[in-house]
C-alpha cells in the first residue's frame, strides 16, 4: 500500500517537472546567433489589423518586444504630451542598458511613400526617435541595433486606416478616383447675416387727412394689386373741403354770368364802365378761390368730389405687393403722417450683413455672394449691390447687401442667413475635392489609393471654395484619392474595427 503511495506522488512530481520546463521555455523564447533567425523571429510578431496584441509579446513599458539570446529590446510610440515619437530600452541579461551602450537606426515603409529612416539619440533610460511618427501608424518598420560590437535586425508589420478593394470593386461602389494637384481656390468671407424687405419696393400706406374708418377691406398677409381698395375712410374735414370747393365753382359761375351782363350793358351804354370792370375783378377772384380749392384737393390726393359721399374717401395701394403690417380697424381714427398699412412687394429681398472695420478692405460691391440659409435648406447666388459709405456708430460695422429673386417667396424677411462673399482668389500647390474628405477619429482625412489599397492620409487644411480645399500637409501633388463616394470606404474601416497600436 505504502509502494502504491509513493508511485503516484512520485508520478505527479514528474508531470509538475515537465510542465514547469515547458513554461520557462516558452517566456524564455528561441534563441538564434544568425541574423536570419531574428528576422524570422520578429516577423512572427506581425500583426495583421493595429491592436492585434494576441500575438505579440510586451515589454514592461507596454511596447513590443523583441528577443535574441540574452539581449531584448523594448519598442514603444510615446505620444503623451509629445507628437508620437519611437523610444527604445534595451536590456541584457533581464537587466537594463543604459541608452548609451546600444545604437538603433529605423526604416519605415508606407504605401505611397518613400522609405523614412529615423535615427536616435540617448534620453535618461531611452534611445529617442528624431522624427515623428505621423498618422496613420501603418507601415512596415525594419530596425537595426548595435551593441557590443555585434547588430542585430528586428522588424514587423502594422496596418491602420487601410483597406483593399480591387478596381473592380472601386468601379462598382461608384467611388471616384481623383488626383491631387494644383488649383486655383476662391478666398471666402463668410458673415451672419439676415433677409430683409426690398425697402426700395416698400409702401406705407396713410390717410392723407383725419378722419375715421368706416370700412377695412385688407389684412396682414394679403396679396394686393396696384389701386385695389384697403380701407374706407370718413372725414369731416374733407366734408368742408369738397362743399368749399362746390361753393368756389358756384361763385365762378356766378360771377362769370355777372361779368357778362355788365359788359353788354356797358357796351349798350346803359351801365358805366366801372361796373363792368368790378364784375370782371369779381370773376377773376372766383376762379383764383376755385383753384385753390381744386388744388388743396388734389394736393391730398383725393378726388374733387364723391357725389353721394361727400365726407368719404378710399386708401388704395399704391403698387402690387404683400400686407405685410397693418394699423387700423372699424372706428378707428387715422390721421396724416401715421402709416395704417405696409405694402412690400416680396418678388425681391434684400440679404445683409455687417461688416467690421477689420474686414471692410476685403468686400466691394459685384463681388459674387452665397446666401444660405441652413434651416430652411436655401440657397441662391448673387452679387453685392451696397456697401454703405459710413460705419454704424454703435457697432462701427457697414452693411452689406445682396439683392436675391424671390419669385415663389421662399426667403422670407427675419430669415437668419449666412453671406458668403467671394473676396479674391489664391493659387495653390495641391487641392482636394471636398467630395473625397472625411472625418475618421479626430483627423480630416482623404483616403489615398495605393496599389489596391486605400489608406487615410490625415490632413492639415487652408483655403476653400465650394469644390476644392487646399491641402498644407498630408498629400502630395500627383497623389491619388477617392472623391466622391468615399464614405463606402470609411465604412469598410469602421466595419474592420482596427484600433490605433503602439
Amino acid at each position: 500500500m505504502k509502494l502504491r503511495q509513493i508511485t503516484i506522488i512520485a508520478l505527479i512530481l514528474a508531470i509538475g517537472a515537465v510542465a514547469t520546463l515547458r513554461i520557462l521555455d516558452s517566456r524564455s523564447g528561441p534563441a538564434s546567433d544568425s541574423a536570419h533567425d531574428n528576422h524570422e523571429h520578429a516577423h512572427g510578431t506581425h500583426a495583421t489589423r493595429a491592436g492585434d496584441t494576441a500575438e505579440t509579446p510586451r515589454g514592461p513599458h507596454g511596447g513590443r518586444l523583441f528577443v535574441d539570446g540574452d539581449f531584448a529590446l523594448e519598442v514603444t510610440i510615446f505620444e503623451t504630451g509629445v507628437p508620437p515619437e519611437f523610444r527604445f530600452f534595451a536590456t541584457r541579461n533581464g537587466t537594463p542598458l543604459p541608452p548609451t551602450q546600444f545604437e538603433a537606426e529605423v526604416t519605415l515603409r508606407r504605401l505611397g511613400q518613400a522609405p523614412q529612416t529615423i535615427r536616435f539619440e540617448p534620453v535618461q533610460d531611452y534611445l529617442r526617435g528624431l522624427a515623428e511618427i505621423v498618422e496613420p501608424h501603418s507601415f512596415a518598420v525594419d530596425i537595426r541595433v548595435s551593441h557590443d560590437g555585434r547588430t542585430r535586425t528586428f522588424a514587423w508589420e502594422q496596418e491602420e486606416a487601410r483597406v483593399r478593394m480591387s478596381d473592380e470593386e472601386v468601379q462598382r461602389a461608384g467611388i471616384e478616383v481623383l488626383t491631387a494637384g494644383p488649383r486655383r481656390i476662391a478666398e471666402t468671407l463668410t458673415l451672419a447675416g439676415e433677409i430683409q424687405t426690398n425697402r426700395d419696393r416698400l409702401a406705407h400706406v396713410v390717410s392723407p387727412i383725419d378722419g375715421i374708418a368706416v370700412s377695412v377691406h385688407a389684412n396682414a398677409g394679403d396679396r394686393v394689386e396696384r389701386g385695389q381698395v384697403l380701407a374706407v375712410i370718413a372725414s369731416q374735414a374733407l366734408a368742408q373741403l369738397r362743399s368749399a370747393r362746390a361753393a368756389a365753382d358756384a361763385r365762378v359761375a356766378l360771377t362769370a354770368q355777372t361779368a357778362a351782363r355788365e359788359e353788354r350793358l356797358w357796351r349798350e351804354g346803359i351801365s358805366p364802365e366801372q361796373d363792368f370792370r368790378r364784375a370782371e375783378t369779381d370773376h377773376r377772384l372766383a376762379l383764383i378761390e376755385a383753384a385753390s380749392a381744386r388744388e388743396q384737393l388734389e394736393a391730398l390726393g383725393l378726388p374733387t368730389s364723391a357725389p353721394g359721399k361727400p365726407a368719404q374717401f378710399e386708401l388704395r395701394a399704391l403698387g402690387a405687393g404683400t400686407v405685410i403690417d397693418k394699423h387700423l380697424a372699424i372706428g378707428e381714427s387715422v390721421s396724416p403722417g401715421t402709416p395704417v398699412f405696409t405694402v412690400a412687394d416680396l418678388s425681391t429681398v434684400w440679404a445683409e450683413a455687417k461688416v467690421g472695420a477689420r474686414e471692410l478692405a476685403r468686400v466691394a460691391t459685384g463681388q459674387r455672394a452665397t446666401v444660405d440659409a441652413a434651416a430652411q435648406r436655401l440657397s441662391a447666388t448673387g452679387n453685392v449691390s451696397y456697401v454703405s459709405a459710413l460705419l454704424g456708430e454703435n457697432d462701427r460695422a457697414v452693411t452689406v447687401r445682396v439683392v436675391l429673386p424671390n419669385p415663389d417667396r421662399r426667403w422670407r424677411p427675419g430669415l437668419p442667413v449666412s453671406l458668403t462673399l467671394e473676396t479674391g482668389a489664391r493659387e495653390v500647390a495641391v487641392a482636394v475635392a471636398r467630395t473625397g474628405l472625411q472625418t475618421l477619429r479626430d483627423w480630416q482625412v482623404v483616403f489615398g489609393r495605393y496599389d489596391g489599397f486605400f489608406e487615410a492620409r490625415p490632413l492639415k487644411l487652408g483655403v476653400a471654395d465650394d469644390e476644392w480645399i487646399e491641402v498644407v500637409e498630408g498629400l502630395r501633388d500627383g497623389e491619388r484619392y477617392a472623391g466622391a463616394n468615399s464614405y463606402v470606404i470609411k465604412a469598410d474601416i469602421g466595419k474592420a474595427g482596427a484600433s490605433h497600436d503602439h
